[in-house]
């Protein structure tokens, strides 16, 4: 029986989940300031800081390391803005990168409260080189994207 598994079958639930997100939270935040100081040591799949930042995200649709490496990659190589369609977890590392190169990130999200939890990470880790962009997702009739509304 793992750690995890003890402690679920011992704690009430509501203690469990909230000892679990405590810790989640405890590990996305030094794995953050790891990432940081020094962005171009995680682009590679087996970072471990790369796996805690996705342990401690906490989000099952979360990006895979491998897209990961590949945000990292493209964030450090390109000259000028960026945009990126979706947040999350990629929006807070290339906002991070785009940081400290000076340059911008902007994010278009149509899910106000996913959209207001990235930014709230982005307000704490002082990461003010990104716009989060809360669009609805409107019908294009083929197709449907984003709101032009400014």
């Amino acid at each position: 029986m793992t750690p995890q598994q003890f402690a679920k079958s011992i704690l009430p639930e509501a203690i469990y989940r909230s000892l679990s997100s405590t810790y989640r939270d405890f590990v996305f935040r030094r794995a953050m300031r790891k990432f940081i100081e020094d962005p171009e040591a995680c682009a590679h799949i087996d970072s471990p800081v790369l796996s805690e930042l996705i342990y401690g995200w906490g989000n099952e649709w979360s990006a895979m390391p491998e897209y990961l490496v590949a945000c990292i990659e493209h964030a450090m190589t390109t000259q000028g803005p960026i945009l990126e369609c979706g947040s999350g977890l990629s929006t807070i590392i290339i906002g991070a990168i785009s940081q400290k190169k000076g340059n911008k990130l902007w994010t278009l999200e149509h899910i106000p409260e996913w959209g207001n939890k990235v930014k709230k990470r982005l307000e704490e880790f002082k990461l003010n080189s990104v716009s989060v962009c809360i669009v609805p997702i409107k019908s294009y009739g083929e197709f449907s994207w984003y709101a032009s509304q400014f």
